[in-house]
């Protein structure tokens, strides 16, 4: 079964935010893979409601999402990991699989969004891999 997770972006001084499933940051969240896990596909949106609609925010399917090993800091341009691969991308949502092989890992991520104008607004939570899975769908 996916991983679901929705971000809800709020208005905040003029600035976009993103709230976690359940309250909280999307800065502070974390997808949890189990040790051992198969892959995992996650499916990640961004709410249709609210300032989301209001600024015409859409995942940016010319870039959707950029990952890398967790750091500290927000991670650069692309795809720096063999564990996270983009299956599918829509205007509100990006589909991830998360192959959770070799050890245990965390990986920053962040969901680049855009507004009707082309402003970015990215969402940037973290994917915390158990590691060890066998590295196949079956």
């Amino acid at each position: 079964m996916p991983t679901e997770v929705i971000f809800t972006a709020k208005l905040s001084a003029g600035t976009v935010t993103w709230d976690a499933p359940g309250g909280g940051s999307a800065k502070a969240h974390r997808i949890q893979v189990a040790k051992g896990a198969k892959p995992e596909t996650i499916n990640i949106r961004i709410s249709s409601t609210g300032a989301a609609t209001k600024l015409g925010l859409r995942v940016d399917c010319s870039r959707p999402i950029d990952v890398c090993y967790d750091h500290g800091e927000c991670p650069e341009d692309g795809i720096d990991t063999d564990q996270i691969q983009v299956l599918s991308c829509g205007g509100d949502y990006v589909q991830l699989l998360d192959l959770n092989t070799g050890g245990a890992a965390a990986f920053r991520y962040r969901v680049n969004v855009v507004d009707k104008d082309g402003n970015q607004c990215p969402c940037d939570p973290i994917i915390q891999n158990g590691g060890a899975g066998p590295g196949n769908l079956l």
